[in-house]
């Protein structure tokens, strides 16, 4: 190894090799618009399970009226996250495990739903104590 970390004998080759992946990339990308969601789409909550705060992701292909809902186990509503129109494209929203009136709920199952248009989708979280 030379003094600032690359190799002696390989650091030719590699640069080559790095050079030609980025001319690569740059011609597959030059011009091209970025692209957006293709479809309706509600991701799995990150991290779960969890503790102190989640964030949950949702992808529209065209501006859309979303409402993101938490529910408890017994399908009770613990807080609407989201009720409004969003844009197209890839969107998060964070809960930090409190109802609509500031209270923290307890550890559990939950699920939360998505609803815009037609499109209609829930997964499960899980909140640790």
């Amino acid at each position: 190894m030379a003094q600032d970390g690359s190799a002696v004998n390989g650091g030719e080759h590699e640069a080559r090799d790095l050079d030609a992946a980025l001319a690569l990339y740059r011609r597959r990308t030059d011009g091209a618009r970025p692209r957006g969601p293709a479809a309706f789409a509600l991701r799995q909550n990150q991290p779960n399970p969890f503790s102190g705060r989640t964030t949950i992701r949702f992808e529209l292909p065209v501006e859309a009226h979303v409402r993101l809902e938490i529910f408890d186990a017994q399908g009770r509503l613990i807080r609407r996250l989201a009720d409004g129109q969003f844009p197209a494209g890839f969107h998060a929203v964070d809960w930090d495990k409190r109802t609509a009136g500031e209270q923290s709920v307890g550890a559990g199952v939950y699920l939360y739903r998505i609803q815009s248009g037609s499109f209609n989708d829930r997964k499960k979280m899980v909140l640790l104590p």
